[in-house]
């Protein structure tokens, strides 16, 4: 696999590998691409970074990497990226059967446009099912 250790270029070949068929290459430059975003302060690298590596599940030997990842990204993020970051995390706990933490961030108000007179966001329960 080639890559400079740039983010932006190690999350072309990580797209590229997946596409191809090679996961494990894939995910190996999805996490390279993850560090060197992280190092140099590239929020939106990192971003696509983690949910690229959680889109597809390729988890692989780094399964605990992927909501560490996203959390983090998630923590650093802002507006439309901040949400597209929630939703992997979510389907991440999710998927490792982590329904609180999963609940918990579905029903976060994200919209400041939402809060109220006086100025505390509406408060809300875990998602109830339809009937």
């Amino acid at each position: 696999m080639t890559g400079t250790g740039n983010p932006r270029e190690l999350l072309r070949v990580a797209v590229a590998t997946r596409t191809a068929g090679d996961g494990d290459a894939a995910r190996a430059a999805y996490v390279r691409a993850y560090d060197a975003a992280r190092s140099g302060g590239d929020v939106e690298a990192m971003i696509e970074a983690a949910v690229g590596l959680a889109a597809g599940r390729l988890f692989g030997t780094v399964p605990g990497q992927v909501p560490a990842f996203l959390h983090e990204a998630y923590l650093r993020a802002s507006g439309v990226l901040r949400a597209r970051v929630a939703v992997a995390l979510a389907r991440a706990w999710v998927a490792k059967g982590l329904l609180t933490p999963a609940q918990m961030l579905a029903s976060a108000p994200t919209d400041r446009s939402r809060r109220t007179e006086t100025g505390q966001y509406p408060t809300q329960g875990p998602p109830r099912p339809l009937r």
